[in-house]
């Protein structure tokens, strides 16, 4: 059952990816690279969904990573008066289910996914579930 659970959240992260939209109506549609799993020792469990919007980075930085690890040195930041477009919001439970990592992904100019870890949500108490934003920001 657990094997097949894996599955269908995978299925659901794949078609999240393949039904991402381009920022413009105009814009050609990107060679996209498949994202690159976390592995099971780190991960239980991955949860997709479709999310178009705009983060405007007002203090602090929020870290740009190529995969879905929070322990991979970023491969950028974006910082303070900084904004980019998202396509979805990716949610990764660690092995215990005690925190939560959340993600807001988009394709780059060049075709690549990238992911920016935005906030953490610790569920050790989970009816008062505590989210910690890693920047100070706002969505829209």
């Amino acid at each position: 059952m657990r094997f097949i659970k894996r599955i269908y959240r995978s299925m659901l992260l794949f078609l999240a990816i393949a039904l991402s939209v381009p920022l413009s109506a105009n814009a050609a549609i990107p060679n996209v690279s498949p994202p690159i799993v976390p592995s099971k020792e780190d991960y239980t469990s991955t949860h997709a969904y479709s999310e178009n919007g705009t983060f405007q980075i007002h203090s602090g930085t929020l870290q740009v990573r190529k995969d879905l690890n929070y322990n991979t040195t970023p491969a950028a930041y974006y910082g303070a008066g900084e904004k980019f477009y998202y396509q979805y919001v990716v949610e990764v439970s660690d092995y215990n289910h005690y925190k939560k990592h959340r993600y807001a992904s988009y394709v780059t100019a060049s075709g690549l996914r990238r992911y920016v870890y935005f906030m953490v949500v610790d569920n050790y108490n989970s009816n008062n579930p505590v989210r910690k934003k890693l920047a100070n920001y706002s969505v829209w």
